[in-house]
């Protein structure tokens, strides 16, 4: 349903795999680079987005890109 919120789009056009810098630094990871977002329900591919907003420890992928389905 957030799909359906207007302008949504124009702040985030695509899956955004939102990522602590620390963390991206770590692993290697560099921004815009695509990942494999792995889980015990699947996999999904995903453009990486380093920020300071995640914490330590924590990536963040939203729920409404049908390209992307990080919740199946």
């Amino acid at each position: 349903m957030t799909r359906r919120v207007e302008g949504l789009e124009i702040l985030d056009g695509e899956e955004l795999l939102k990522i602590n810098l620390w963390d991206a630094e770590q692993m290697g990871i560099k921004k815009g680079e695509y990942v494999t977002v792995k889980s015990r329900r699947g996999d999904v591919r995903v453009k990486t987005d380093l920020t300071r907003i995640c914490p330590k420890g924590v990536g963040f992928l939203t729920f409404h890109f049908h390209e992307t389905p990080t919740t199946n």
